[in-house]
């Protein structure tokens, strides 16, 4: 299994990005390999809710929240799609360490099918999973701030 865990601290309370990761249907937003996607719920997603995500490239994700604990935590499992995976899961945890500032760790997880090539797909996961990961943490920091823009009205 190929495992990655990246780390990025946001200016932004735990509401805020909270409000951006929840939003299961808007991950294209966020995720720069996501085309687009649609999802079971609109707004806050909870346990059980899904989603199906069309990724740039032509293959096809269909997932479901695994766990959810708002301003916390966000567990999301690879349920099936066109991926050759055996599993597939990402984490995102939220912690607060400023009035204004939070830290954000993204662990994703993800097992090829088995085959011969197994360990070689396992080895060549890595990379992609840290840039897909680090473009992820990314465009949720730049979500939020666009998000923040919208709700302040600008001073004259």
């Amino acid at each position: 299994m190929a495992r990655i865990k990246v780390s990025k601290e946001i200016e932004a309370t735990p509401q805020n990005l909270w409000a951006v990761l929840s939003d299961i249907g808007a991950v294209a937003k966020i995720n720069p390999m996501v085309k687009s996607a649609s999802a079971s719920c609109e707004g806050e997603a909870g346990v059980g809710d899904t989603r199906v995500c069309s990724l740039r490239g032509g293959m096809r994700v269909e997932e479901r929240v695994r766990s959810s604990i708002p301003n916390k935590s966000l567990e999301i499992e690879i349920t099936g799609g066109t991926m050759p995976l055996k599993h597939g899961s990402g984490v995102f945890a939220l912690e607060q360490i400023a009035p204004n500032r939070t830290r954000v760790d993204f662990v994703i997880e993800m097992a090829p099918k088995g085959g011969p090539l197994s360990p070689l797909m396992r080895l060549m996961m890595r990379p992609m999973l840290a840039r897909v990961a680090r473009g992820t943490l990314n465009g949720l920091g730049r979500e939020v701030a666009r998000t923040n823009e919208r709700a302040s009205p600008a001073i004259a």
